[in-house]
């Protein structure tokens, strides 16, 4: 080893390494640098936060302001940006839910869609929508829609419509679409039920309910007892409630509670098609055998089954409203739903 030099050797990789005397001082005033720095860091480092912990409660308030800015500013964008006009709806406590030309804010925001505005009067003495009409017609959007402009109006922003007098509700409940649960090994009708129970136990008079084929899901007779029982509970609880249903036996109700209203939405029938208006008009009416009638709108579908429509439709007994209502009279299925 030379003069001035020194050997360094690390035993666990089995190396050795050479410096001088110089070097190696310098490295070690390098290592105890390093360390002093990292301790005035940590000193420095504790004194902001010891100063961020006092004033945590001013930031909370700066981030609550920045959020809710920012929540300003994107409603003022929705409507600053909207091709339609948007409305400040007034919000009250014990007023009807009061909607003119109501809009999808969504949909009409679409390029190619012809969005037709409806209205929504719901009060104490017409608390309860039964909405019918063929598929396709404009049921599901229509229930949207109206539950969107309700959550719309409850967070502070305007609202698409004409004129909106909301009235707050403490919940929006919402029973819409269907689909199995793999996981809580749950069928369609099974999480139907559920969903629909929950709702039957925790609505009250200030809630929303949005309904949308309630059971769909089971046979035509207990689907109709089912939905039967629900409307009359949802009825004499006065709560406001949108139900749409394809069970025509549903509409005897508006005979037998006044704040029942029938509504349906209008489609005129040409030739035996269907041509949709996407309106909502009061009563009952509804085209007979639409599904039939909006099969062959349906592309690609095979002219051997269109033409065997008609003669299974020509060879089953017709079953009216009578036998279903004996049918879900006597059947224990309506026992099903407290117990989901």
């Amino acid at each position: 080893m030379p003069d001035g030099f020194m050997q360094l050797q690390n035993k666990a990789r089995k190396e050795a390494h050479c410096t001088t005397h110089e070097l190696h001082a310098l490295n070690l005033r390098l290592q105890d640098a390093l360390n002093d720095c990292m301790v005035l860091t940590y000193q420095v480092l504790d004194g902001l936060v010891t100063m961020v912990l006092q004033r945590m409660g001013l930031l909370h308030k700066l981030t609550d302001n920045m959020a809710l800015l920012d929540k300003l500013c994107a409603f003022a964008g929705v409507v600053r940006d909207s091709v339609t006009k948007y409305v400040r709806p007034k919000c009250t406590e014990e007023g009807p839910l009061a909607i003119v030309e109501g809009r999808h804010p969504l949909l009409e925001c679409m390029e190619g869609i012809d969005f037709r505005p409806n209205d929504t009067y719901l009060a104490d003495y017409s608390s309860f929508y039964i909405i019918s009409g063929p598929n396709m017609s404009g049921k599901s959007t229509y229930l949207r829609q109206v539950a969107l402009i309700v959550i719309m109006a409850q967070m502070g922003c305007f609202v698409p419509a004409k004129f909106a007098s909301i009235r707050m509700v403490d919940r929006l409940f919402t029973r819409i679409g269907a689909g199995d649960s793999i996981e809580s090994n749950s069928s369609s009708f099974m999480v139907e039920m559920q969903e629909t129970a929950y709702i039957v136990n925790n609505a009250t008079p200030r809630s929303l309910v949005i309904i949308d084929e309630l059971g769909r899901a089971t046979s035509t007779a207990d689907g109709v007892g089912i939905a039967w029982a629900v409307s009359e509970h949802l009825i004499s609880l006065a709560c406001p409630t949108l139900f749409a249903t394809h069970f025509a036996r549903l509409e005897e109700l508006a005979t037998l509670y006044p704040n029942c209203k029938l509504w349906h939405f209008n489609v005129d029938v040409d030739s035996n098609q269907l041509h949709f208006t996407w309106c909502l008009r009061p009563g009952a009416k509804t085209a007979a055998h639409y599904g039939l009638k909006l099969a062959p709108m349906v592309r690609r579908t095979p002219r051997s089954l269109l033409s065997c429509r008609s003669q299974v439709l020509g060879s089953t007994p017709p079953r009216t409203p009578s036998h279903l209502v004996n049918a879900f009279t006597r059947d224990p299925t309506v026992e099903l739903l407290p117990s989901c």
